[in-house]
């Protein structure tokens, strides 16, 4: 199937399953504060960050409340659909992006990665709800396909962008929103044995935060003092080093909720480790290089976020893209492994029988609570 099809067909299918029944439906739970933030927003205007209770909410920047306050028509028309557009079209992003970021590498993975990523529990969840990590998700595997092609060869001037995209990152997440796809780009540099640019990468990213974390205190002390100031550094950064969730949290908490991409992405890890983690050398194939990438693109994010101890599934939302593609190396199964395919048969009949068991299971439910009187 052509790329003219497959791409609106995708994204259409991403927008079908994200945006269905989203418009009746009630804020509950941690949504509720982004409907009081576009309320807020609506009555006191725009500022920093956010408002809850009259209150700044520095642990979320203004810009993804400004784009729900935008899509509900400046909060006229607020709702769960009009509040989740914004990081629902991030999601459809992510898709795009991790599509055609597996067809430059193999035919059929990119296909396969987006669709295992879509079903992927986590990730569906985060599409169907308001937020901002899958803004973080998009700005890096955007900021992946970009260097990744122009290490191949192929779009070099589009680098240029890179400063940008962490840029973007920031004012939608904070500093969490640049360190994630800083970290994802220097896993492609050292997956090509780019050393020097590696430490040039580190660098100059660095500096290029250090500048954007000053000239955010120093909008925060011009808007609220010092006092404003200390509870964004709080919020953002010293908050989330206090001790929380054990350090392997990411390690076995999210592979039930990221299947099907983490449990078979670790399937690929294994087979494939000997070239995985070999010196990366100039012979390496095209091949071996990727799936380097991807290894280390999401074990910087599962390493680098289980330090601090403020732990959330969606925090790591931008190694989805990357767990889905090695997922995906399974059905396109290049070298012809027989467990590849053994599993694949597998996946596939599981896929094709689960929908009615599911079913049958809402069913027999329903009858015993009918029956035990149970509302």
């Amino acid at each position: 199937m052509k790329k003219s099809i497959i791409i609106p067909l995708l994204l259409a299918t991403g927008a079908v399953i994200s945006l269905s029944g989203l418009y009746t439906m009630e804020f509950m739970r941690i949504d509720a504060r982004f409907a009081l933030f576009v309320t807020e927003m609506q009555q006191s205007g725009i500022g920093w960050f956010p408002t809850l209770f009259g209150k700044p909410y520095t642990d979320y920047p203004s810009v993804p409340i400004i784009l729900m306050y935008l899509a509900s028509l400046g909060g006229t028309h607020l709702n769960m659909l009009t509040a989740t557009l914004p990081n629902a079209l991030a999601g459809l992003v992510v898709l795009l992006f991790t599509f055609l970021l597996g067809e430059r590498a193999r035919k059929n993975v990119g296909i396969y990665g987006a669709g295992l990523c879509l079903f992927a529990f986590e990730f569906l969840t985060l599409m169907r709800h308001p937020g901002s990590d899958l803004m973080v998700a998009a700005v890096t595997v955007v900021a992946v396909f970009t260097i990744y092609t122009a290490l191949r060869g192929d779009g070099g001037k589009r680098l240029a962008w890179l400063p940008l995209l962490l840029l973007t990152g920031y004012i939608c997440r904070g500093p969490l929103g640049f360190i994630i796809p800083t970290a994802a780009v220097l896993a492609v540099y050292l997956a090509f044995g780019c050393w020097w640019r590696s430490i040039g990468w580190l660098i100059g990213s660095g500096v290029l935060f250090m500048g954007s974390l000053v000239l955010t205190l120093v909008a925060c002390r011009d808007a609220g003092g010092r006092e404003l100031a200390q509870m964004f550094l709080n919020d953002q950064l010293f908050g989330r080093i206090e001790q929380g969730r054990p350090c392997w949290y990411y390690f076995t908490n999210a592979v039930g909720s990221f299947a099907p991409t983490y449990p078979l992405a670790i399937v690929t890890v294994i087979f494939y480790a000997r070239g995985i983690f070999a010196k990366p050398q100039r012979g390496d194939s095209q091949d071996r290089v990727f799936l380097r990438m991807l290894t280390f693109w999401a074990l910087l994010i599962l390493v680098g976020m289980s330090v601090p101890g403020t732990k959330h599934l969606r925090y790591i939302a931008a190694a989805i893209p990357a767990l889905g593609l090695l997922a995906a190396w399974i059905f396109a199964n290049p070298n012809q492994l027989i467990a590849f395919e053994l599993l694949r048969r597998l996946f596939f009949l599981i896929a094709r029988f689960l929908p009615f068991f599911g079913l049958a299971a809402i069913v027999a439910t329903g009858i015993v609570l009918n029956l035990l009187q149970i509302d």
